[in-house]
């Protein structure tokens, strides 16, 4: 499928964070980027699919996690990770009616999340 719209392009002014917020998982954090997507877009559950799979058979272990959520058609998402060169470690499909996107992408590097142009 084509990307119509890639929200990242809407967050490209974070540049490093000031902040760290722990998530309800221990050991997790994000940044005021990864806050900002979340709050504005309503996508907490993106924040909780990435942390969640940190025990995942294949994501453990990787420092460098590239996570992507993508549209596959109406309300119907794959949300997928991979090690940074391609290799994808896990996906898993979710519905969101409300996200109105095509594309969004965070990174989780040692355990924070962030949009890509914070790191």
């Amino acid at each position: 499928m084509e990307v119509q719209f890639n929200l990242n392009e809407r967050y490209q002014q974070y540049c490093g964070t000031e902040n760290l917020y722990q998530h309800w998982l221990p050991g997790m954090w994000f940044t005021d980027g990864a806050k900002a997507v979340a709050e504005e877009q309503q996508c907490f559950w993106l924040l909780d699919i990435i942390a969640s799979h940190q025990l995942t058979q294949g994501v453990v272990g990787n420092y460098f996690q590239v996570w992507k959520l993508l549209r596959q058609k109406q309300g119907e998402f794959e949300v997928r990770c991979d090690d940074g060169n391609g290799k994808t470690l896990v996906s898993q499909c979710v519905w969101s009616p409300h996200f109105d996107h095509d594309l969004l992408t965070l990174w989780c590097v040692d355990g924070i999340m962030m949009v890509p142009s914070e790191y």
